[in-house]
């Protein structure tokens, strides 16, 4: 019973001290991210008021936003400034971080170039397409589905 007894204390006290290193890590991570979102805030503050940035921020770590903030005019003409819900005309610059997506996505082994769409995208609509056209195809734009703006990509005949 004695011998029990010291077990269970023992126990005790090593989870108030994993405890107690537990929510000193929270803490400390708490700190460093409120450090680097101050930070951050001055960084984008120092920029907007010089002219040299406007946009939204968001960072987010492990999928939780730990800043989320908008800077400048979305127009000029009109004063309307910018807000975490604003629409970006981001033009073709999309096209650079889904090829780096991509291509990183290959290097850890997940998908291949040579992949095609139905590999990925089982129930895509066009089967003809999704069974014959690459990944790389897609992003070097030459799949041969022709000019999307104007032809139906989601039905058999396309």
């Amino acid at each position: 019973m004695k011998r029990n007894l010291i077990i269970i204390i023992i126990s005790l006290i090593a989870t108030a001290s994993i405890y107690a290193q537990s929510t000193q890590q929270q803490e400390t991570v708490k700190t460093t991210d409120t450090n680097i979102t101050r930070e951050l805030e001055t960084y984008l503050d120092n920029l907007t008021t010089d002219d040299k940035f406007s946009g939204a921020v968001l960072v987010a770590k492990n999928g939780v936003p730990i800043f989320k903030k908008a800077y400048g005019s979305a127009n000029r003409n009109t004063n309307t400034a910018n807000n975490t819900e604003t629409k970006f005309n981001i033009g073709s610059m999309n096209k650079m971080f889904t090829a780096v997506a991509i291509a990183q996505l290959a290097e850890q082994g997940k998908l291949s170039f040579d992949d095609t769409i139905s590999k990925h995208l089982p129930d895509y609509p066009n089967k003809t397409i999704a069974d014959k056209v690459t990944i790389h195809q897609l992003l070097t734009h030459t799949s041969g589905m022709g000019i999307y703006q104007t032809q139906p990509l989601c039905t058999e005949s396309a």
